[in-house]
């Protein structure tokens, strides 16, 4: 069905030649101010933010078209929330969501991301839609990040969030632009992005990972984070047809922080766990089964509670 294969977003704002024409006449920065602020429909991926040289490139935003085009979203799911907002009014729920959205829009304003409507749970950020922009890969992934750590503050502090988070960011190749009628536009995705964050978010719940990201990501990134293979998956794309997805993990920042140079022993260990993780993956693939589970015990000796680990042990001795 249609629902299923176009993501619709609001046309940020402006429904008609007649409002473009009066925005038209304000500066710049008010322009590129209200792009950024707009919301946009959950219903599927979220248009970038975008900023323009002169009245002509604003205006050619909002013409009818399609474009062929790689676009980062970031899908963000609150986990449980539609449970525990069966058990508070109405007046609690505005609270503890309005402390959400604030760090959200705060993580996405500087770096040009738009932030999509908030349905049942979840929410996404949206990088390269609406507009080019360089490096959406690595600003996906420190958005996903720094909302991760944000979020788990708060929840440390007295404001105790009654649910846990998950992000996924999947970089895609989809059709976007404008559809609708010179009078009434939506910025719409065509892909199956929305398909493969769900697959990766229900990976993400069923091993307690915060961040996982498609393979598009960890290649664009992969001098920059550090990553180990979670699964490679099966999702139903939009026609219905069953496609590989290959589902990794995103973990620390490569980035040593030299006025830290004392923890430099620490970070140096944190970032070798996933060693004999990945060599155990690779062995596993590579149907290198006894060997591979000797690796995977050796990373469960110092990391106990990894639930992924503990799949991939069941899965060679059986």
């Amino acid at each position: 069905m249609l629902k299923d294969n176009v993501s619709e977003i609001e046309p940020t704002g402006y429904q008609s030649e007649k409002q473009l024409q009066l925005h038209e006449e304000k500066s710049e920065r008010n322009i590129a101010e209200t792009a950024s602020a707009s919301s946009h429909s959950m219903s599927g991926q979220t248009g970038s933010s975008f900023r323009i040289n002169n009245s002509s490139t604003f205006l050619q935003k909002f013409e009818l078209g399609l474009e062929n085009k790689d676009v980062t979203i970031v899908g963000v799911r609150l986990n449980n929330f539609g449970k525990w907002m069966k058990s508070v009014d109405n007046k609690e729920i505005v609270s503890v969501t309005t402390s959400v959205f604030q760090i959200v829009q705060q993580l996405a304003k500087p770096g040009k991301g738009q932030v999509g409507n908030f349905e049942n749970g979840s929410l996404s950020i949206s990088f390269n839609a609406a507009i080019s922009a360089d490096s959406h890969e690595l600003k996906g992934c420190n958005i996903a990040k720094a909302l991760t750590e944000k979020l788990t503050q708060l929840n440390e502090g007295k404001a105790k969030l009654p649910f846990t988070i998950n992000c996924a960011v999947v970089t895609d190749s989809v059709a976007c632009g404008n559809l609708g009628t010179r009078e009434i536009k939506t910025f719409t995705i065509i892909g199956d992005t929305q398909n493969k964050i769900q697959e990766m978010l229900n990976k993400n719940l069923e091993f307690e990972i915060p961040i996982t990201i498609n393979e598009k990501v960890q290649k664009a990134i992969k001098d920059k984070f550090l990553f180990r293979s979670v699964e490679l998956a099966r999702f139903c794309n939009n026609q219905g047809q069953l496609e590989n997805l290959h589902i990794l993990e995103l973990g620390e920042s490569t980035h040593v922080n030299m006025d830290e140079w004392m923890y430099e022993m620490e970070q140096k260990e944190s970032k070798n766990k996933w060693n004999n993780y990945n060599t155990g993956y690779n062995l596993y693939m590579d149907g290198n089964y006894a060997e591979a589970l000797q690796h995977f015990k050796e990373h469960i000796i110092r990391n106990p509670n990894d639930k992924l680990c503990k799949k991939m042990i069941e899965l060679c001795e059986h």
